[in-house]
């Protein structure tokens, strides 16, 4: 087994993404707290919601249908992509109307907002800086020559599989690393946007907005999925970042037609948060 040498710049990728996976949700929270006075217990709540159902719920779903489908999901990608879109915007839109009509208190847009930013922020913490931690944590073991070491000191099955999977340390390119941070931004506004939509959709009690928060989730999963088996990582990204920037004006829009005074002249209702921010 011949070891390589993880890049500087790969290691700049894994740090990149690591802080932005911790650093963001972290300034959305203190922004949703201090700015917009929202309650911190809808961030927590919002991060409680996302293990649920994304942890817990989603992989039994995962467990039962595929074993029960065999290769004929998994074999096929756009089956594989309208499959994982539609369980993901099933599950978690359907987790996040739960949630927000039963346990938040207060619910206005503000806290619609701390919401997302839990389900988001944790999401991001718990896959990609905890990944991105133990990267440059073995990175450096690997250049600086204790790894080989450590796997001298395996059996041959169990050395070759460590192998296999931190060969990808310094097989994957470097860029990639840095998309990992950058998909992690555009889901956590991805996450914001649904939240907002769904909360629109029981104040003004609008099945619309609730239609337009299922299909946006279910769009942006299944066309990552497509993407992912017949382009590049890059091309994914830009695609993902196209899709969830009109997911941004469509929100932005509907916050400001459902924010305008009425016809009479009656102010909006008491609404904080400014999208324009």
């Amino acid at each position: 087994m011949n070891i390589g040498t993880v890049s500087a710049a790969s290691i700049a990728g894994m740090a990149f993404s690591l802080i932005v996976s911790v650093g963001l949700p972290v300034a959305l929270f203190i922004y949703g707290w201090k700015k917009l006075g929202a309650r911190v217990s809808s961030f927590f709540i919002g991060c409680a919601v996302f293990y649920l159902v994304a942890r817990v719920i989603e992989p039994m779903v995962h467990s039962f249908m595929l074993s029960a489908t065999g290769d004929k999901i998994t074999g096929n990608i756009v089956l594989l992509a309208i499959y994982g879109g539609l369980v993901a915007a099933v599950f978690e839109e359907g987790g996040r109307l739960i949630a927000m009509k039963s346990f938040i208190k207060e619910l206005d847009l503000d806290n619609a907002f701390m919401y997302g930013a839990g389900h988001g922020g944790f999401e991001a913490i718990l896959l990609i800086a905890t990944t991105m931690f133990s990267n440059i944590l073995n990175s450096l073991l690997i250049n600086n020559g204790w790894m080989a070491e450590s796997l001298a000191s395996l059996d041959a099955e169990t050395a070759l599989s460590t192998f296999n999977t931190i060969s990808l340390l310094w097989t994957t390119p470097s860029i990639d690393f840095f998309f990992s941070g950058i998909e992690r931004a555009l889901a956590m506004t991805l996450h914001i946007c649904l939240s907002i939509l769904v909360f629109w959709s029981i104040r003004r009690n609008n099945k619309r907005y609730l239609l337009m928060a299922y299909a946006g989730h279910f769009l942006v999963d299944a066309v990552a999925v497509l993407t992912q088996g017949y382009a590049t990582v890059a091309v994914t990204e830009l695609v993902t970042a196209i899709m969830t920037g009109a997911l941004v004006m469509l929100t932005v829009r509907i916050c400001k037609e459902e924010n305008a005074p009425d016809d009479a002249g009656a102010p909006p209702m008491d609404f904080h948060f400014n999208p324009d921010v």
